[in-house]
């Protein structure tokens, strides 16, 4: 039985569109056992703008079928096959490569292990991140969330599928 985390997922927009549905509901499970077979490299935004450094903004990668091994093999469908199965290979016990993709959902972590689903990116991701109007959008919202909830943003620093997360 796989580890069971803490934190609730808050939907937004997820909840309510029909398209975004069934990728929160896989999102809970990714979020919940630190695994789902649809996402893949869960992370922080690289060298992001330092209005961004306030906050815990994840991306995750997600898996629509549309498979490229332009950026190495993370983005093949025999990646995403072999990822769909576990993190870990059970034969040798050594973690599995983590499977990209250019299409993100991105969410805020809070200091409480909540995540609040902000946004999906579908194709091209990887260049919508360059965008300054969207990041000021996610910047915005993320504010936005922690001022009418009072909460505080997750350390940037934090490690989310540590132990110490481990819903009891």
């Amino acid at each position: 039985m796989p580890n069971k985390f803490q934190g609730l997922v808050h939907p937004g927009i997820f909840g309510k569109d029909p398209e975004l549905i069934p990728i929160k509901n896989a999102f809970i499970d990714h979020w919940r056992y630190g695994h789902h077979k649809d996402f893949g490299k869960d992370t922080l935004f690289r060298d992001p703008p330092k209005e961004m450094l306030e906050y815990h903004i994840r991306h995750v990668h997600v898996n629509i079928g549309n498979y490229t091994d332009k950026f190495g093999e993370s983005g093949t469908e025999q990646c995403w096959k072999n990822w769909a199965s576990g993190k870990k290979d059970k034969t040798t016990n050594k973690h599995k490569k983590i499977p990209t993709s250019d299409v993100y959902v991105i969410y805020l972590v809070t200091s409480e292990r909540h995540a609040f689903l902000l946004d999906y990116w579908d194709e091209p991701a990887h260049k919508k991140v360059e965008i300054d109007e969207q990041k000021q959008k996610l910047l915005v919202e993320c504010d936005r969330i922690l001022r009418l909830k009072k909460l505080e943003s997750m350390p940037r620093d934090a490690s989310l599928w540590d132990p110490e997360f481990y819903d009891c």
